[in-house]
């Protein structure tokens, strides 16, 4: 085992928070590293100057309480949410679609050498996605590496690299049938067994309306949705881990109409360690309602 001092400190703080947790609530876990140091490398022991006892010390006077910050309903904010993109009407009539994205991935310079760094989003690949309604779906993503294909025939999901080809895990074959969906957006009810409207959040400079769902696979979502315009500003995956949630965040930006349709054209995925995972995509360009082949989402035939 690694006996360096720092190590073995950190290990010790993590089995006081599992301790913390399994003393006070039953195990679940509540109590994390964030808990405390909330990204910085010592946690603040001292209160602020200046801080207040409560977070409101005025009293409203008899008779005029102050109004609840009222928000609207679930079905309110995805009925929002479906105009704002254009519509049912308009996305039933595109059956296929093509989008060219550039792809921006993390990047090791001076490797092997003391000054290694992961420069963040600072490779570009190139990709290009196939979709058929209802839900065939094929990506193509050129790497230095070579050509990676992840595809789903509606029934078969499948990944072939230059190294191998098989057929996709459980959960590879979950979020590949998700996006492989051509009408998800508008199914957002039968993605979750529950959804509520917990309050307002700021995202940039919008206020966005803050729905938390719980996913069928038991993973609690947050969907950020712009208070003006409707349109889906942020998704947030939490997936639960021993030591606290382990966050996924997509930012969705640059909404542009397509064929009747809006679409955003960037978006970011963030993770706790952004350096090493986040990615930017940028949509360079969409064509819709052109001949596909099913047979373009098919498994290949393994050479023998």
């Amino acid at each position: 085992m690694d006996d360096k001092p720092f190590k073995q400190i950190a290990r010790q703080h993590i089995q006081m928070t599992f301790d913390l947790n399994k003393a006070n609530f039953g195990g679940k876990t509540v109590v994390t590293c964030n808990t405390c140091h909330q990204g910085q490398a010592k946690p603040v022991s001292i209160p602020l100057i200046g801080q207040g006892a409560f977070t409101d010390t005025t009293r409203a006077e008899d008779g005029d309480p102050k109004s609840p910050d009222l928000v609207p309903s679930v079905d309110q904010v995805c009925d929002k949410y479906f105009q704002a993109i254009g519509g049912r009407a308009a996305v039933d009539k595109i059956r296929t679609r093509m989008t060219k994205v550039s792809l921006l991935r993390p990047k090791l310079i001076h490797s092997g050498t003391p000054k290694a760094a992961m420069i963040n989003r600072g490779e570009t690949w190139t990709a290009e996605t196939f979709q058929k309604s209802p839900n065939k779906y094929l990506a193509v993503i050129t790497t230095p590496e070579g050509v990676t294909y992840q595809g789903f025939n509606g029934t078969t999901g499948w990944i072939k690299t230059p190294d191998e080809q098989r057929e996709m895990s459980s959960d590879e074959l979950e979020w590949i049938k998700r996006d492989a969906d051509f009408y998800k957006d508008f199914k957002l009810k039968e993605q979750y067994s529950r959804m509520s409207v917990i309050g307002r959040e700021k995202i940039g400079e919008r206020e966005a309306y803050v729905i938390e769902a719980l996913s069928l696979s038991n993973k609690t979502e947050r969907l950020f949705f712009d208070t003006q315009s409707g349109l889906l500003l942020r998704r947030t995956v939490l997936t639960e881990t021993k030591l606290g949630f382990d966050p996924e965040q997509t930012d969705f930006e640059d909404y542009r109409e397509v064929d009747g349709v809006r679409l955003p054209f960037t978006l970011r995925v963030s993770y706790l360690d952004d350096n090493h995972f986040g990615t930017t995509r940028k949509v360079l360009g969409v064509k819709q309602n052109f001949p596909i082949d099913d047979a373009r989402f098919d498994m290949p035939v393994a050479p023998k």
